[in-house]
Formats: C-alpha cells, sequence, structure tokens
C-alpha cells in the first residue's frame, strides 16, 4: 500500500511539473529610448499565437500564461519601431523611435509626396512635436534653430506679431524678401502662422534653395515654406485629445545697470548737478523707485487650450479641433487673443474618386501698447523711462496706485496717457481648401483644387476729450481691409514602372485669382 501511494505521488509531481514546464510567466516594461518615459497601450504578443497584452499606464505588462514553445514576444508601438525579442522572465524593453516613417516623405510641392532621398535640392522637415514644443502664437518661433540658414526676425515684441524670415539671404532689394508660404498645396500670407493654431500642423517642410522654383516658379525665388495639417487615419477609432498650457513672459534680461537713488544722488551731488538742499530733501524722502518693475511686467502670462478629434472609417478620415490662445504682453495695455477652428474631412467615394473639405476659421483681438518709444512723449514709457529716469522720484500714491501725472519729473504717467486714447483691432479669417480627385485608369491620378485665403481686419483708435493734449475735445479713428484670394489648381499624374523601376510624370497648373 506504502508502495502504490509512493508511485501515485511521485505520478501527481511529475504532472504538475510537467503542465509547468508548458506554461511561462512574464512580466515587464516598456520604455521610450529618447526620453526614458514609460509608454502606455504599448501591445505586447507572443509570437505565432493570439496571446498578448497592453502595457499599462506606467509601461508595466504581465503575460501569465504563455506556452512552453514559445520563444520571442513582438513590441509595438504607434511611432516607434516594432521590436521582437527573447521570452524571459522579466524583460526591460526599449522602442526607438521611427524616424525613417515619418522623415522618409517629404511633401515638395504639387504631386504626392517623395522619398526624401530622391529629392533634389536642399530640405529640412519639423514635425509636430517640435512645433507645439513652445506655448507661442506664431509658429515661426518653433522653427527657430530646427532650420539651418533660415532667419526669424520679429521688429516688436508685441503679442501677435507677424514676424519676418529669410532663407540664407535678402534674394531681392525691390521685390518681396520673404519665403513662399503654402497651406496645404495653396499659397497663403506669412500672417497665416500667428493666426494658425500650432497644435494643427503636422509638418512644415521647408525648401531652401533655387530647386524650388521648378515647381512654383519665380514666386519661390526666395524659398518655399510648406505646411501640412494634421489628417485622421482610416480605420482608426475616434481619439479625443485635450491639451493645455501656460508658461510666463519677462524680459530675457534687465535692461542696462542703473545707479540706485543713494548712488545717484551722491554722483549728482559731486559734479554739482544738484545742490546740498535738493540732496538732502531727495534723500530725506527715502524714495528709491525700481522704473523697470513699474514700466514692464515680469509675470506676464500665456495660455491655451486645445480640443481635438482625429479618426476615420473605412473609406472616411476626419480630423476636428478648436483651441483658444491668450498672450499678456510685458508692457501694460497689451495683449493678444485667439479663437481657432479646423475641419479636415476626406472621403474616397468609389475606386476612382476621392474628395476633401479642409476649412479652418480664426478670430483674433489685439491690443497694441501706447508706450511711445517716438515723438514728443519717448520718454514716458519702456526702455527710455527705464534708463533715464530718476530712482528718487515716486510715481505712487500713498495708497500704492500709479499716480496720473509723475511728482518731480513733470510728465504724465503713460498708464494714464493709454487710459485716455485707447487702440485694439480685431481680425476674422477663413481659409478654406476643397479638391476632387480621380483616378480613371492604373497609374493616372488626376486633381482639381480650390483654395480661398480672406480675412476681415477692423482697427479702432480713440483720444478721449480728457486726455491732457485735447484741445478741441477728442476724436476717433476707425479702418477696415477686406482682403480675397483664390487659388484653382489642377495637377495630372501618372505613376508606372520600366523593370521594376518607378517613374512619375507630373503637369500641374495653378490660378492665382
Amino acid at each position: 500500500m506504502k508502495k502504490r501511494m509512493f508511485t501515485l505521488l511521485a505520478m501527481l509531481l511529475f504532472s504538475i511539473g510537467f503542465v509547468a514546464a508548458q506554461t511561462q510567466r512574464v512580466t515587464g516594461n516598456v520604455r521610450s529610448g529618447e526620453d526614458g518615459l514609460p509608454l502606455p497601450g504599448a501591445t505586447i504578443l507572443v509570437s505565432g499565437t493570439t496571446i498578448g497584452t497592453l502595457t499599462d499606464s506606467n509601461g508595466n505588462f504581465l503575460i501569465s500564461s504563455i506556452p512552453g514553445t514559445a520563444k520571442t514576444v513582438t513590441i509595438s508601438y504607434v511611432g516607434m519601431k516594432s521590436l521582437t525579442v527573447a521570452i524571459t522572465p522579466i524583460m526591460n524593453i526599449v522602442l526607438e523611435p521611427a524616424t525613417e516613417i515619418l522623415e522618409g516623405l517629404v511633401v515638395v510641392g504639387y504631386g504626392s509626396a517623395k522619398k526624401a532621398g530622391t529629392v533634389i535640392g536642399s530640405v529640412a522637415t519639423v514635425g509636430s512635436e517640435k512645433i507645439t514644443a513652445k506655448s507661442s502664437a506664431n509658429v515661426m518661433d518653433a522653427l527657430q534653430g530646427q532650420v539651418s540658414g533660415l532667419q526669424v526676425y520679429t521688429s516688436s515684441g508685441e503679442p501677435g506679431t507677424v514676424s519676418s524670415s529669410y532663407l540664407r539671404r535678402v534674394g531681392s532689394l525691390t521685390a518681396g524678401n520673404e519665403p513662399l508660404y503654402v497651406l496645404d498645396g495653396m499659397p497663403v500670407g506669412s500672417s497665416i502662422m500667428v493666426s494658425m493654431n500650432p497644435n494643427d500642423f503636422e509638418s512644415i517642410t521647408v525648401l531652401k534653395d533655387a530647386s524650388a522654383t521648378s515647381i512654383y516658379g519665380s514666386r519661390a525665388a526666395n524659398g518655399v515654406i510648406y505646411i501640412t495639417t494634421k489628417r485622421g487615419i482610416l480605420g482608426e477609432k475616434a481619439k479625443v485629445t485635450v491639451s493645455g498650457n501656460y508658461g510666463i513672459a519677462r524680459l530675457a534680461r534687465d535692461i542696462g545697470s542703473p545707479m540706485n537713488a543713494s548712488q545717484l544722488l551722491g554722483y549728482q551731488l559731486k559734479n554739482k548737478v544738484i545742490s546740498q538742499k535738493q540732496f538732502d530733501d531727495y534723500t530725506a524722502n527715502g524714495n528709491n523707485t525700481d522704473w523697470q518693475k513699474y514700466f514692464f511686467d515680469n509675470s506676464a502670462s500665456t495660455y491655451q487650450g486645445n480640443l481635438s478629434i482625429q479618426g476615420g472609417s473605412n473609406k472616411t478620415r476626419y480630423y476636428v479641433s478648436g483651441s483658444y490662445f491668450y498672450q499678456d504682453g510685458i508692457t501694460p495695455r497689451s495683449e493678444y487673443e485667439r479663437y481657432t477652428l479646423r475641419s479636415n474631412i476626406e472621403s474616397t467615394a468609389n475606386d476612382w474618386l476621392k474628395f476633401g473639405l479642409n476649412i479652418a476659421g480664426t478670430y483674433d483681438r489685439t491690443q497694441t501698447s501706447l508706450f511711445t518709444y517716438s515723438g514728443s512723449n519717448a520718454l514716458n514709457g519702456g526702455i527710455f523711462g527705464t534708463l533715464l529716469n530718476q530712482p528718487y522720484f515716486n510715481p505712487y500714491g500713498e495708497d500704492g496706485s500709479k499716480l496720473n501725472m509723475i511728482p518731480g519729473l513733470g510728465r504724465w504717467s503713460p498708464y494714464y496717457l493709454s487710459d485716455k486714447q485707447p487702440s485694439k483691432s480685431n481680425q476674422a479669417q477663413v481659409n478654406t481648401t476643397v479638391f476632387l480627385e480621380f483616378t480613371p485608369i492604373k497609374g493616372l491620378t488626376v486633381r482639381s483644387q480650390f483654395g480661398l485665403d480672406a480675412y476681415d481686419i477692423r482697427q479702432t483708435s480713440k483720444q478721449l476729450s480728457s486726455h491732457p493734449t485735447a484741445t478741441q475735445g477728442g476724436y476717433a479713428y476707425e479702418g477696415f481691409r477686406r482682403n480675397v484670394m483664390t487659388t484653382i489648381t489642377n495637377t495630372a499624374e501618372y505613376k508606372f514602372d520600366i523593370h521594376r523601376n518607378s517613374f512619375a510624370v507630373l503637369y500641374a497648373s495653378s490660378l492665382p485669382e
């Protein structure tokens, strides 16, 4: 009996060990090799089976029952290179960005995208992750330092200011010096870089040399900045993205090194600029005004909120977004506010017809600081006031409020003058492209696109009758400007193979109106 029990127990232990040998338990973590952050939602699939799982919010995963015959697992993540590795009990996986997928194709003009290696000329592409890295109303700020030879200038620090850009050099003495801006195949003005939401940009391709003229003609003599907006992905479930950012702006550095009140009074007394009595009176007041703090805001806020929905079915893909942006200037009475809406829809009707509609609307409001830097009030504010106003004069009242007239200086406060002379502008802009694409025979693609770029700008300024310089009452000024540009583009592209080599013949015509 004991012998039989011993035999049964041995068989039981052997069977348990045999079953355990047939399955494996694996735990691990998946991270990005670019920044070391965890990758939530990465797919881990046992090779040759349907067994798999997804990583959690910290990049961790667990597969409790893997067949003992399985040798490898494949890890994949959107935008990353897939990786197949041998199975071990504990797996720490690092995935690298799939840069060849993002940078392998570039849009250079009419026709379809081309492989980067086949483009003759100097081409640089900046992806959406770098475009949205900076919290700024102007996308050109994100391109600074990203494209060699591209110089971006801003003549004013006012929020919402349109930047000027040059590629490698100034190309003309009398005509325009800026590159040609193209948005989804339609030429547009440079102001589009401020009025659009940077989160809507998929990529920006910069054509930097004379080869661009072979695509766009003489308009591209100073280069081309080609903007591609985001699209949905066919067969992808709707992805809702909500994001926001907040920042603080201030002067990059202090303006000069002005003396404090004690230093300046000692210097002026020594050089007989002031008398001993004036020295005693100013010293007794105890004033030591920081004019830079008075004129400039060192905590000007910038914030933005974004909402987008992106996805697609088997035949239709879509991208819809809205955003709100606000930027406060470092000089008082200066601000910029912007609302944007965008809808990009493309659909395949059948095997030979495809159509799409991209429509974007923007409304912005700008208020410019009236801290003048020239004219009769040039000493009232800004840099001049910071450097030249004596620190022993006090522009504040006993309650801490700013006085209308600054004692000792004999000049009006720039805050007071700004209140008496309000100025603002607002702009409504619409940008639309609609296209039809036919494929009548294999290899031949015929596309017709209509583009509309239109805006209305209204500027208003006033001088109230209570303004110190108003001798004959106040005045009001209102200006209105409207601009509409339409473009019709027709292309025919035929692709064919000869001895396994691909070729394409392209015909294009663009008719701006």
